[in-house]
This record gives C-alpha cells, structure tokens and sequence, in this order.
C-alpha cells in the first residue's frame, strides 16, 4: 500500500513537471521554483510511468518504443555526464542520454529518477542481450519520507 502511495505521489510530480519542462539543450539543468523536481532535457508526454524491471518484458515483444521510466539511479558516469544504470531486480537499465543533448551530474547514484525516451536491446561487451533506454529527457525526483 505504501508503494502504491509513493507511486501515485511520482506521479503527479512527473504530471506537474512535464508542464513546466525545459527546451532540450546543452544547459547542466533548470529547476523548478519548490526544487522538488529537476529537469534535463526535454520531458516526453508519456503518462504511464514504468518500474525498470517492466521494460525488459515489454522488450520481449516490441522491439523499441517510447516510454517514461521510474527508477533508482545505481550508477553514473563520473566524466562525461551522458549515462547513467537504473536499478532493477538482478540486472540494470542502460541509460544514455540521446545525442548528447544535455549532461547530468555526477553524483546521482542512490536518486530517484524519472527517464523519457525509446527502449531497445543492445548487444553488452560479451555478447549478451541488454535493455536501454536512448533519453531525451531525465527528471530528478526529490523524494518526501
């Protein structure tokens, strides 16, 4: 029940965010006047938001689409500024930013995150099959205790 709540409470930050997103461009980031949510990137309309662990089973069936994710941020890259992994169940979920279009912070591990964008399987450096998500978007979601 209590993550029934949080979800609905992700929600509608995601809903009232996408109203007040920004242009994709190359700026770090722009927030909104409470801070709860910040913006990189350009928000997509997606209302249905995914947990990370649901886009490898909808990979099964669809080769790429659009999607908004909600995660946790399990890493990020410490130089560039243009990936980051969700956290979900025993794997992870790619995360890159599209084009390079905007660049996020370094220290975003341990966040809780909202990614626009199009999923697809790629191929991970032994061959294996990976899901990603190629972002146009990327919320960063103040979470209330």
């Amino acid at each position: 029940m209590k993550q029934l709540l949080n979800l609905k409470q992700i929600a509608a930050i995601v809903l009232l965010a996408g109203a007040t997103s920004c242009a994709e461009n190359k700026t770090p980031s722009t927030q909104s006047e409470n801070t709860e949510v910040t913006v990189f990137g350009q928000l997509s309309d997606d209302t249905i938001a995914y947990q990370p662990e649901r886009i490898f089973e909808r990979l099964i069936t669809e080769k790429d689409f659009s999607t908004m994710v909600v995660g946790k941020v399990k890493a990020c890259s410490k130089d560039t500024g243009n990936w980051l992994t969700l956290d979900a169940d025993s794997a992870e979920l790619l995360v890159e930013v599209k084009d390079n279009a905007f660049v996020l912070p370094t220290n975003l591990e341990g966040k809780h995150v909202s990614v626009h964008g199009k999923a697809n399987i790629i191929y991970g450096e032994n061959g294996e099959l990976k899901a990603k998500i190629t972002a146009t978007g990327i919320e960063l979601i103040k979470m209330h205790e």
